[in-house]
């Protein structure tokens, strides 16, 4: 075990700090440098007051969590206003019948998969012309999507993240 364990650190530019004590035991901490995220991915979730977040997903349970994420910022910082779809199209008509300066407003959270529907989460991007989204996604892996992505400028963030995302909004003050 600890050949391997040697061989992983040599390989990773890790360090390995060995401390024991008789009858008390021994910690084994191992360090590995931080390494920068990919471009594509998603490092925080950046509001600014008056924003509308559109979060579009077909399952109600990532609409429970993200609602659970922005209850305080809705309830007590800079008038944010979020606003839940679970149906593509629901989304595209709400976003489309905007104002154009509340449009400049909007932040767009979308799955990439929604299931039993015409459209994923970045043509509806595309369709609505939302220039800051996030795709929140189980999909990241996948080099296509990220491409997409890419191409209409937007960032992915890996489903399993999407609780510990930081979300800050422009007045100072940073939530997790």
């Amino acid at each position: 075990g600890l050949t391997q364990v040697r061989e992983t650190l040599q390989r990773n530019q890790g360090k390995i700090s060995i401390n024991s004590q008789l009858s008390k035991g021994t910690e084994v901490i191992l360090s590995f440098p931080r390494i920068k995220a990919p471009i594509w991915i998603a490092e925080e979730i950046n509001l600014n007051p008056g924003d509308i977040v559109v979060v579009l997903d077909d399952d109600s349970s990532i609409h429970r969590a993200w609602g659970l994420r922005f209850e305080y910022i809705v309830k007590n910082i800079a008038y944010v206003q979020v606003e839940h779809f679970e149906v593509g199209d629901d989304a595209i008509s709400f976003i489309n019948a905007l104002k154009p300066e509340q449009k400049e407003k909007v932040f767009m959270l979308t799955d990439y998969e929604l299931l039993r529907q015409r459209l994923n989460g970045l043509e509806i991007v595309e369709q609505t012309s939302v220039n800051r989204s996030i795709l929140v996604t189980s999909h990241y892996a996948n080099k296509d999507v990220r491409d997409h992505a890419a191409r209409i400028g937007t960032k992915i963030l890996p489903k399993q993240l999407a609780s510990e995302i930081a979300i800050k909004v422009n007045c100072k003050q940073e939530l997790k």
